[in-house]
């Protein structure tokens, strides 16, 4: 399996969050790929530890509604955890309000589902309940595919009592964003817990996002008023703007309670939800009419262009075909009707003795065919082969274009003077050496 980095998406949770795209000899797709530091002074609560966990529990208990874990390898000092990339729209995208109240009950059946399912599963080993929380359910972590599919991310950031995990599991990273229940704020979850969040995405989806986080900061902040906080959920339960049914009404105020001994758990929430009127098909048709953008470029990060070759996932099913991401067809695709099919052709005469002969040797166009449309017609049996066309003449040459100054078009070309011959120089000449002088004769007396 190779994996090339794309872009980096940013900190999410406790690594660094790049997307992805993988290849296989069976194909290929995208992935979201994070990646955490190996820390310097060990300990069990690092970000490799906690990524380390979530994505090696993930690979080892899969889930339909989770993103598939394909890799937990360690690479470039650190640690990473490559996952199938769900293509689709985060709850908190898609700008509709209020939501059908059938697709409202259909997600919350499926994510309590989802959440009953992680959290009552057992270890192998030991034989006890993993009692996997999310902690950070939110419109930011559920995603709605095109095809009416949901996907929830986000369980790097869970806790488990998972006897072979590398981490304490104690501490919590938060999203921007993120709502808590009242005793979140004070340092404990459970099980209960996420279920109040559960209950604050379907008030988000029931009403405007900007009110419901109004709202959910306010119960949160009445930890320690009991009456206070009773007083803001029934105001909020009873907004004119929330368009529900008194059975949802009714099952939200439950999913809102303050002590988390009284609220239902996830398996009774989904439950419920089905007998209220969970609709899959209108959740699809929902889905349908979903845009997909296209990921975002992403930020500079050293870690942008390179790639990874790793043994290929075990146990991978094969690539389902591409889907379109809108309901709309695109422009040049249209729709072909009993009209637009087109007349069978006239069956093809044998061919001749010589091409027969020499079947490699391409077809000739007779004289008529040149410089005009083929016809469909067939030559007559027997018939004398056409001659070669002959080539046709190359057009002259046209002459050379002289260069033309501005603001002298139309005026005769200026013959240009010859250059005169250069006088010839004469050589200078070195001066003569004055003469040795001669010794004088001796003098005779």
């Amino acid at each position: 399996m190779l994996v090339r980095i794309l872009s980096y998406q940013g900190r999410e949770g406790f690594g660094e969050h790049f997307h992805a795209e993988f290849e296989l000899a069976s194909g290929g797709g995208p992935c979201d790929f994070r990646w955490a530091a190996a820390p310097r002074q060990g300990g069990k609560d690092s970000p490799l530890a906690r990524i380390k966990d979530a994505g090696t529990l993930m690979q080892a208990f899969p889930d339909p509604l989770v993103p598939r874990v394909l890799a937990v390898t360690p690479c470039w000092n650190g640690l990473a955890v490559i996952s199938q990339h769900p293509e689709g729209l985060r709850l908190a995208q898609i700008e509709e309000r209020p939501m059908p109240e059938p697709v409202i009950l259909e997600i919350l059946r499926q994510v309590a589902g989802l959440l009953d399912r992680v959290y009552t599963r057992k270890d192998p080993d030991s034989g006890e309940m993993l009692r996997i929380l999310h902690r950070n359910i939110s419109t930011e972590c559920v995603i709605l595919r095109p095809d009416g599919e949901l996907r929830v991310t986000g369980f790097d950031r869970m806790s488990t009592v998972w006897s072979a995990r590398a981490a304490e599991t104690s501490a919590m990273a938060t999203h921007p964003g993120a709502r808590l229940a009242p005793e979140q704020m004070a340092g404990q979850a459970f099980h209960t817990s996420d279920v109040y969040l559960l209950g604050l995405v379907a008030v988000d989806l029931l009403v405007n996002p900007d009110r419901a986080s109004q709202f959910a900061r306010m119960l949160a902040m009445c930890i320690c008023d009991p009456e206070g906080f009773i007083e803001l959920r029934e105001k909020l339960l009873q907004d004119p703007s929330l368009a529900c049914t008194d059975g949802l009404r009714g099952l939200l105020r439950e999913m809102l309670q303050e002590d988390p001994k009284d609220r239902p758990t996830a398996g009774e929430v989904a439950q419920r939800a089905a007998s209220a009127g969970a609709d899959r098909r209108a959740l699809a048709k929902f889905g349908a009419g979903l845009v997909v953008p296209p990921p975002p470029e992403g930020l500079f990060h050293q870690f942008v262009g390179r790639s990874l070759d790793l043994p290929d996932p075990e146990g991978l099913p094969e690539p389902e075909p591409q889907r379109s991401m809108t309901a709309v067809p695109p422009d040049d695709e249209e729709d072909h009707t009993e009209k637009d099919i087109p007349e069978p052709s006239a069956p093809a005469a044998p061919a001749e003795p010589a091409a027969q002969a020499n079947p490699a040797a391409p077809a000739q166009p007779g004289p008529a065919s040149v410089g005009a449309e083929p016809s469909s017609a067939a030559p007559r049996p027997g018939a004398a082969p056409a001659p070669k066309p002959k080539p046709k003449p190359k057009p002259p040459r046209p002459p050379a274009v002289e260069s033309v100054t501005p603001g002298t078009a139309g005026q005769p070309a200026k013959p240009k003077p010859k250059p005169k011959p250069k006088p010839a120089q004469p050589m200078p000449v070195a001066p003569a050496a004055p003469p040795e002088p001669q010794p004088e004769p001796a003098h005779q007396p």
